[in-house]
């Protein structure tokens, strides 16, 4: 098709050209609603560069692309759509968690870093899982529960208030780095945290941490995982530190 814009031939030559020495068999295309997306089949390879297995796959590239991730699709029907296999009912693969992309596939990267690490490491999963095996490389859980084990691993705590005290940091419009740092050392955010609360203010939009934060204290099931029964007092907690979203996250050390 005639491409609409010099921005989306500029963008396709790009991705052609990134693609050409590693995936020469995936290939760029334009749908008539402008959308790039890249099709063929994508190799899986070894740590030695040998080819290990091929997928049949769809990489949608939305127009808010890089800021939002790449829609991936098996499309040779190997790989069952349910949650086990992290793939959602529509079909699309559950690569990665947004927030974690910081670290393995900044803005900015290539399409191609994404394909060589989390993609690789998708297939590779769900090769292992055809063979009965375990995924290889740990896995987070779906939706929300996903968002918190990667917080608690992040700050290297199970310890749900600690992680909720962030979300509420990450979740407030403005922090006081005068404030007491979230991870209850008692020291203030400036000679603490600081640097990490940064990191999880840009990997975690505030949105999702509010969402998350909701989830944990409404959620029948999150509740139950966390231990939270429904006590009075216990959910006096839980309200206050709902409220407690709508302003500061704690008064400034004197």
């Amino acid at each position: 098709m005639k491409l609409r814009s010099k921005n989306i031939k500029w963008r396709v030559q790009r991705l052609q050209d990134d693609l050409a020495e590693s995936y020469s068999s995936l290939h760029v295309f334009v749908t008539e609603r402008g959308i790039v997306q890249v099709r063929g089949v994508f190799p899986v390879r070894g740590e030695d560069g040998k080819i290990l297995d091929r997928f049949q796959v769809s990489i949608e590239l939305t127009k808010a692309y890089p800021q939002d991730l790449p829609i991936v699709r098996e499309t040779g029907g190997r790989i069952p759509w349910i949650e086990d296999h992290h793939i959602n009912p529509d079909g699309s693969a559950c690569v990665m968690i947004p927030e974690e992309r910081h670290r393995i596939w900044p803005l900015g990267a290539p399409l191609s870093r994404f394909l060589d690490g989390p993609l690789r490491n998708f297939f590779l999963g769900q090769m292992a899982q055809e063979r009965g095996g375990p995924w290889p490389f740990g896995e987070w859980s779906h939706g929300e529960l996903g968002l918190l084990e990667f917080l608690q691993s992040e700050l290297g705590t199970g310890d749900i208030e600690v992680v909720l005290r962030f979300l509420l940091a990450i979740a407030s419009s403005v922090v006081d780095s005068r404030c007491q740092c979230p991870c209850d050392s008692g020291k203030t955010i400036q000679s603490c945290c600081k640097k990490k609360l940064d990191q999880f203010r840009r990997a975690v939009s505030r949105d999702r941490a509010y969402q998350l934060f909701h989830w944990l204290y409404s959620t029948p099931t999150a509740k139950q995982l966390l231990g939270v029964s429904g006590s009075t007092q216990e959910l006096q907690i839980w309200r206050a530190m709902r409220t407690d979203l709508r302003s500061t996250v704690a008064m400034p050390i004197q």
